[in-house]
């Protein structure tokens, strides 16, 4: 090899070295977590917690076999949530929490002071509440995460918190007595996962039907009148 190649061999490895010092250091660590990701890690993981917790009391202090059918649901699913998502803090040497937040847990210590319909009303707004509030920092991790395991387990959760968050809205709606032919016991939030549509949208567009029928039964009658 001749002393010219060696130098050109020699020079371009140094331009190498001096061109990979001068990365930042988010090339080398694009799939680290970032202060956004371990803050939606901690929160997610006491979602789960809460949601085992007050399941749990439903299933004692309830009297709506449809809030028992969504609080066995949501525990299960909430469970199987923190077992992946126990493993994702684990390869990132993320620590989890042990307990809910203390507005969780204060939801929780006012739902265990209630049975029957008192129960099951605060249990469904707290429902419906809560995974409205963790869908929408869901939403914030998968569109600005920067960890793409913390992002990939968001995309994995969204689906069922959305999920539990039309059972819920479907309940409410039908203990509260604002969907046609509801009865306490509710519908299990199951009718609420037909296609993923909210069952609201129908009773709405009902309420509206009868309330252009009721004016189109006023006109006539003031037609009939001015005809006399």
């Amino acid at each position: 090899m001749s002393m010219h190649r060696t130098r050109y061999i020699t020079l371009a490895g140094a331009s190498l070295a001096v061109a990979a010092t001068c990365l930042p250091a988010t090339a080398f660590a694009a799939t680290s977590p970032s202060t956004a990701d371990k803050t939606f890690v901690t929160a997610n993981e006491q979602v789960n917690l809460a949601e085992i917790a007050i399941g749990q009391l439903a299933m004692t202090h309830s009297s709506s076999a449809a809030v028992r059918t969504l609080a066995q649901k949501t525990m299960s699913d909430h469970m199987a949530a923190k077992a992946k998502l126990t493993t994702v803090a684990a390869n990132l040497g993320l620590p989890l929490p042990s307990a809910p937040n203390a507005m969780q847990q204060a939801q929780a210590a006012q739902l265990k002071g209630l049975t029957g319909s008192s129960f099951d009303q605060l249990y469904l707004r707290d429902q419906v509440a809560g995974h409205e509030t963790s869908i929408a920092g869901t939403d914030t991790e998968i569109r600005t995460g920067s960890s793409a395991t913390v992002v990939s387990y968001a995309r994995g959760y969204l689906p069922v918190a959305q999920m539990h968050l039309r059972m819920a809205q479907a309940d409410l709606a039908s203990s509260s007595g604002s969907g046609p032919g509801s009865v306490q016991a509710g519908s299990g939030g199951q009718a609420a996962t037909n296609g993923g549509t909210d069952l609201r949208l129908g009773w709405t567009a009902g309420a509206v039907g009868l309330a252009l029928l009721g004016g189109g039964a006023v006109y006539a009658d003031r037609r009939r009148r001015a005809l006399r």
